[in-house]
């Protein structure tokens, strides 16, 4: 599946508000930028981006989904130790919707596959040719082609 062609729309998440929002989708633009250009035949999951050795979020702006969802579970009666782990998994969800969002965004075309390690992506490579037409009816008219680099096999 390519994800480009999925209708972009806001994802509703509540531990995301819409002033932080901004700069948490450009944070994770960054990281995909950073593994795409390192990595550019490797599919990526949220995970790889920001869990694992990635998962200490402080200073970046993912700790305010993290510190939110801590604030929404405490406040609905948790312990302390119970919230923070619910807080965990659930701002990890969330991050992971926020990037499909910021992926539908980008101006890069995302091939998209659901596995064992969850949603994984893809840069789709691509070739642009334009030109302008020599010959025929619309003669100096400008084109622009937008070719697929890559086979997608979809088994």
């Amino acid at each position: 599946m390519i994800i480009k062609y999925e209708k972009v729309k806001k994802q509703n998440i509540s531990s995301v508000k819409d002033s932080e929002r901004k700069n948490i989708i450009e944070y994770l633009k960054g990281l995909v930028d950073e593994h795409c250009q390192k990595k550019p035949d490797e599919w990526f999951a949220t995970r790889d981006l920001v869990g694992g050795d990635n998962s200490d979020w402080r200073g970046t702006p993912l700790q305010q989904i993290y510190e939110n969802r801590c604030d929404e579970y405490k406040s609905g009666g948790h312990a302390t130790e119970e919230a923070e782990k619910k807080a965990v998994s659930q701002a990890g969800k969330d991050v992971g919707r926020v990037l499909k969002e910021m992926l539908l965004m980008d101006e890069r075309i995302f091939v998209k596959e659901d596995g064992f390690r969850g949603t994984c992506y893809l840069l789709e490579e691509r070739n642009q040719f334009q030109g302008v037409i020599t010959s025929g009816e619309n003669k100096g008219d400008e084109f622009h082609i937008l070719a697929t680099c890559r086979q997608l096999i979809v088994a």
